[in-house]
């Protein structure tokens, strides 16, 4: 089962991201909610894209700021999880399923947005180009894409894949259970493709385990200078790269925020 088809994952996303990006990550979820609201302002008038847009972290709040926006993803299953949660907050929206290279809204927008990592989630360099190309195809002339990716770590990836499966974090889950989710992949330095599976164990009041389940997931690390040339075979210029949606200076390695513009 591949993790974006778990009906799991998309229940329990909201109760786990924040363990995943804590306060002190690049990525973490208030951060992230900052630097898009203020895309938003400068950048959002005549409509915001949101790709990637999973349960509405970033969404709601935009919607709850009067932005008209369009929300894009490949899971059903996160879908049915935003659609309960806009209707909980009598909020409306068009919302499509859909691989990002492939939907249609036969509208313009001034801005597009692909939070959290969304892009890593592209493994090839075709699919990769077809996707900015038809993001492209969706926004006016001068309008705004944002999307993150990461620099790849390789002395992270040696040592996590010597040490095989590794606990990625616990919480409790939306039955009121504990959860372990455990991490175990292989990297591909060819393709630059990291592949392998989540791990959920769930326990019962005694700490035995009582259900397990696997969720495939592959993501592609890229570098610096192949996601600039990405953007310019795809007609955007970068204006601006930061190292996380606090606005920090890039690392290397690292995680790299970036805001193109069409052209």
């Amino acid at each position: 089962m591949d993790l974006h088809d778990y009906k799991k994952v998309a229940e329990n996303y909201d109760l786990y991201v924040d363990i995943v990006c804590p306060e002190s990550s690049a990525l973490n979820g208030e951060a992230c909610i900052d630097f898009y609201s203020n895309l938003a302002k400068e950048y959002g008038d005549k409509g915001i894209l949101d790709i990637g847009c999973g349960t509405g972290c970033i969404m709601i709040p935009l919607l709850e700021n009067g932005y008209k926006i369009t929300g894009i993803d490949i899971s059903q299953e996160m879908l049915n999880v935003l659609r309960k949660k806009l209707a909980n907050k009598n909020l409306k929206t068009d919302l499509i399923c859909s691989d990002m290279g492939e939907f249609n809204t036969y509208k313009e927008y001034s801005l597009a947005i692909m939070p959290r990592s969304a892009f890593f989630h592209i493994i090839d360099r075709k699919h990769q180009k077809k996707a900015l190309k038809n993001i492209s195809k969706h926004l006016c002339k001068g309008g705004i894409l944002s999307l993150n990716t990461v620099i790849p770590d390789y002395k992270f990836i040696t040592n996590q894949q010597a040490d095989g499966k590794y606990l990625r974090f616990e919480y409790i889950n939306a039955d009121g259970k504990k959860e372990k989710v455990y991490n175990e992949f292989q990297y591909n330095y060819e393709t630059q493709v990291n592949s392998g599976k989540w791990t959920f164990e769930e326990y019962d009041e005694n700490d035995s385990i009582v259900k397990i389940n696997e969720c495939l997931i592959s993501i592609k690390f890229s570098q610096k200078s192949e996601i600039e040339n990405l953007f310019e075979l795809c007609g955007f210029e970068v204006i601006n790269i930061y190292g996380g949606y606090d606005n920090r200076e890039p690392t290397y390695p690292g995680n790299l925020i970036w805001v193109a513009r069409k052209i």
